[in-house]
């Protein structure tokens, strides 16, 4: 950041795209980079729909397990031995 408090742009994205988180909060040093936040929000965002389908496809393949296999009856368990 300059004597005008503008953020070295080049800077905190060399910093961000060798994974050195420090190093881009320290470039940025108080004053959030719109570009890096707004990468970060849209990654994030990304990430949660891909969770979102992943979880919606589970759910569906376990209701139609659950649909289609019947619970084991333990109380035929005991009627063997006797």
């Amino acid at each position: 950041m300059d004597s005008k408090g503008t953020v070295d742009r080049q800077g905190a994205k060399e910093a961000a795209s060798s994974n050195n988180q420090g190093a881009a909060l320290a470039v940025c040093s108080g004053q959030a980079d719109n570009d890096l936040v707004i990468t970060g929000v849209r990654r994030l965002l990304a990430i949660q729909l891909a969770c979102d389908v992943l979880l919606t496809k589970l759910a569906d393949k376990w209701d139609n397990w659950t649909a289609n296999h019947q619970p084991y009856d333990w109380s035929t368990e005991n009627a063997d031995a006797n």
